[in-house]
This record gives C-alpha cells, structure tokens and sequence, in this order.
C-alpha cells in the first residue's frame, strides 16, 4: 500500500514539471513571434513556393541597404555629356537699290552698308551716271545704308524722309535699320535723302582703301575697277616681304602682283573684273599662303580642305575685304607655283 502511494505521488510530482499541450503552444507561439520580430515579414496573397518567399524576404531585407558604387542606368545617362553641336556659318546676302543725286547728273559714289552692332561695313563704288548698286558679302543682320561722294563732302541717306517721299513735310531724317538675310537680296534700299542738315549721317570712313594697282604682268588697259583685300599672316613671330598673287580662275598665265613690306599684316589690290585665286608668296623663299577653304574653316586640326576659294571682283568696285592669306598648312603642289621664283 505503502509503495502504491509513494508511486502516485512521484507521479503527480512529475505532472506537475511537465507542461500540458496547451501550455507548450503558448511557449512555442511566443517564441516564433520573438523570431518573426527580428526579421521583416514580407506578405503574400497566394500561396507561393519555397524559391519565391526566399527571393521575397531577400528583397524586403536589402530594401534598405546602402547603395553601391555602380550608379544605375538613369544616373549614368544624366551624366553623359552631349556632342557639341556644329552650327553652320550662314550665306551672306546683299543690298541693292537705285541712286540719285540733287544735281543733272549722277557723280561716282562710294556706298556703304554700316552694321547696325558694330564697326563692320562694306562698300561699292560706282561710276558717273550708274543708276543703280548692289552691296554683296554682307553677314545677316541690321544696316543703315549712306551714299557718299568719293570726297566724302556730301552724303545721302536711306533715311525715313525716302520713303515719306522726300517731301518739305517730310522731316525725318534718322536711317532706316535695313535686314540681311542670309543668302537673299533686300531691294529698293534707295539712298536719296541728300537734305539731312550736317551730321545726320555719319561721315565716311577714312579711304585709306586707295587699292594698289596691280600692275605687273597686267594688261596696259588695267583700269582698276574690282578690289580685293584682306590680312596676311605668316607662321612666324615676324612677317617677311612678300608678293601677292591673284590667278584668273581657269587660266593661271593671266596673274597681277603686287609686293608687301617686313611685317605688313595687311593689303589691298585693284583688279579687272573676274574670279581670281590669291596666293601671297614669300619674296626668295618657296614658302606660300593661300585664301582657301581652311582659312574660313577656322584653320584648327579638323580644317583639311586646303584647296583654293574663287573671288568674284565686281566691275562695281565690290572691295572684298577679307580675303585673308592664312593657310601655310597646305601640302606641296596645293597652289600654283611661284611666278616670280
């Protein structure tokens, strides 16, 4: 009997220390909530896969990790910088319209197109009784336009009394801001207002353009209607003395001359109507400089086009200013040879 109780009471000792069902479900739900608050709990709405929950939490857990070094694709694209863009240098235009003079007859005259932001300008000179001009090679923009006599004494404007009607009412004489644009003419740009009291206008230019007479190798009758000009440069610290070349484009045995000074950057020469090509030759030495397609290019590494530029000389006295003898780049046998070897 003795051992009979004994046994039942290490039994219920026993009982006691174990847990009941319901008790190990208790333990084991507050253990799986302690696990499942140290990682992120990533929801799902299907029941997926071994493979996808692991991508899932792997996602979730890396959501916030610092980014590393490689910048994604969108950076990378913000931070390409884009090709320069090449714009093109546009065609010039021109200016024509018809003369007058307050007098029977129409003396030669000198007009001039004055850029509206600046310094620039370019002229024709005409001959007695030309009725009519033309001002070529101008860049796009504003002009006001003058017609002087060659004295630069008296001066006419396309002014707004032109086209008020140049009446005694009409007393207005500012200068019309005439548009170039690029590869037209703009017509009927009349220089006929010779009423503006003095100073209206403004006074020509200092002709120091009285152009060289290239006479040698010319033709007796040269008369000197036509002009070029235009700076001379040299690869040097010094410009030497050198002969000025133009060739007559398409026969190269019909050529005018005329020579500079030590470090004259700069000439000018009369010629017969007519495309010429402009070479300047250095005076004893095999070195020549040409006006070619590399001088407008800019004359940088990429400006390989050395090949000679045609100038149209006008028999209105067109003076082209900037043909600029610059290329010294040009391969042997680029420009005719030397004339005056």
């Amino acid at each position: 009997m003795k051992k009979l109780l004994l046994v039942g009471l290490i039994f219920l000792l026993l009982s006691a220390c174990i847990p009941s069902q319901e008790q190990i479900d208790e333990i084991l739900s507050a253990a799986e909530k302690t696990a499942l608050a140290q990682v992120t709990f990533v929801p799902v709405t299907y029941t997926p896969n071994v493979e996808t929950v692991v991508a899932q939490t792997f996602s979730a857990m890396t959501a916030n990790a610092p980014s590393s070094a490689m910048p994604d694709a969108d950076s990378q694209a913000a931070t390409v910088t884009p090709a320069p863009t090449v714009t093109a240098t546009p065609a010039p235009g021109s200016i024509s319209g018809k003369l007058s003079y307050p007098s029977s007859f129409l003396p030669p005259l000198r007009v001039i197109a004055f850029r509206v932001d600046g310094e620039y300008y370019r002229y024709v000179d005409t001959l007695q009784n030309q009725s009519a001009y033309q001002i070529t090679g101008l860049a796009p923009g504003l002009y006001r336009v003058v017609a002087y006599t060659l004295d630069g004494a008296l001066a006419g404007g396309y002014s707004q009394m032109v086209p008020c009607g140049l009446l005694a009412s009409c007393a207005d004489h500012s200068l019309i801001e005439v548009e170039v644009k690029a590869g037209q003419d703009t017509p009927n740009v009349d220089p006929a207002d010779w009423y503006a009291p003095e100073g209206s206008f403004p006074p020509m230019p200092d002709a120091s353009a009285i152009l060289s007479t290239a006479t040698a190798d010319g033709p007796p009758a040269l008369t000197g209607n036509g002009g070029i000009a235009g700076q001379v440069g040299y690869p040097s610290s010094g410009i030497p003395p050198m002969r000025i070349v133009a060739f007559r484009v398409g026969d190269f045995n019909e050529y005018y001359s005329i020579t500079t000074g030590p470090n004259e950057n700069a000439y000018s020469m009369s010629l017969p109507p007519g495309k010429y090509y402009v070479v300047a030759y250095v005076l004893g030495g095999g070195l020549a400089g040409g006006y070619t397609q590399a001088v407008v290019c800019g004359l940088t590494a990429a400006c390989t086009d050395h090949s000679l530029i045609a100038v149209q000389v006008s028999s209105m006295v067109v003076l082209h200013n900037d043909v600029n003898l610059m290329d010294w780049y040009a391969p042997d046998g680029t420009f005719p040879s030397n004339p005056y070897p």
